[in-house]
C-alpha cells in the first residue's frame, strides 16, 4: 500500500495556533490603511490653495532725497480655506534694472501720516498688518506701504513686483505684477 508523502499530511499538532494568525494580518492592513489616509490628508493640505491674492493697484511717490520711492500696493485677498487665515508677515520684491529690491511693509500706524504727507498715494483699503485675520470665504481689499532705493522713473520701468503673504498655520500666497 502506498502512502502519500509526509509533507502533504503533516503530523497532528498539540499547538493551539493551527488556525492562521488572522489578527496580526488585520492589524497590519489597518496600520497600512491609516498611514495611507494620513499621507493623503497631508498631501491634500500641502497642495491645496489657502487663498488668493491679486495686486489691484500700485501708487508711488519719489521722496525728497530723489534716491528712494514710497510705494502703496493695493491688493485683494480671499480666504479659500476652511479655517481663518492669520497673517504672519508680508514680503515685497521689486525687480528693476536687472536687480531685486526687497522690503517689508511699514507699520500700520505710519500709513495715515504717509497719506497726509502724500495725498496722491492715499488708499481707502484696510491696512494689512501682522495678525490680521481673514475669515473663511471672506474677501478683503488691503493695502501695504513699502519703499525701495529707486527713483520714481526706475520704479515705473520695473520688470516685476511681487507680494508674498505668510500665514501662521497655512502656506503662503503670492501675487505678481
Amino acid at each position: 500500500m502506498s502512502s502519500a508523502p509526509s509533507f502533504l499530511n503533516p503530523p497532528p499538532s498539540d499547538n493551539k495556533r493551527d488556525v492562521p494568525l488572522l489578527a496580526p494580518i488585520l492589524i497590519g492592513v489597518f496600520v497600512l490603511a491609516l498611514v495611507g489616509l494620513m499621507w493623503l490628508q497631508f498631501h491634500k493640505a500641502a497642495t491645496s490653495e489657502v487663498g488668493t491674492l491679486s495686486i489691484t493697484g500700485v501708487k508711488a511717490v519719489e521722496l525728497s532725497n530723489h534716491t528712494s520711492v514710497l510705494v502703496v500696493i493695493e491688493m485683494k485677498i480671499k480666504d479659500l480655506d476652511e479655517q481663518p487665515l492669520t497673517v504672519f508677515s508680508v514680503e515685497t520684491t521689486a525687480k528693476a534694472g536687472g536687480k531685486e529690491y526687497s522690503d517689508s511693509p511699514a507699520s500700520v500706524v505710519e500709513l495715515p501720516r504717509y497719506f497726509q504727507a502724500f495725498p496722491e498715494i492715499r488708499s481707502d483699503a484696510t491696512p494689512l498688518a501682522t495678525d490680521s485675520k481673514i475669515k473663511p470665504n471672506e474677501e478683503k481689499n488691503v493695502v501695504v506701504a513699502v519703499s525701495y532705493p529707486l527713483t520714481r522713473d526706475a520704479f515705473d520701468k520695473r520688470e516685476s513686483l511681487q507680494v508674498k503673504v505668510n500665514f501662521r498655520e497655512q502656506k503662503p500666497i503670492v501675487a505678481k505684477q
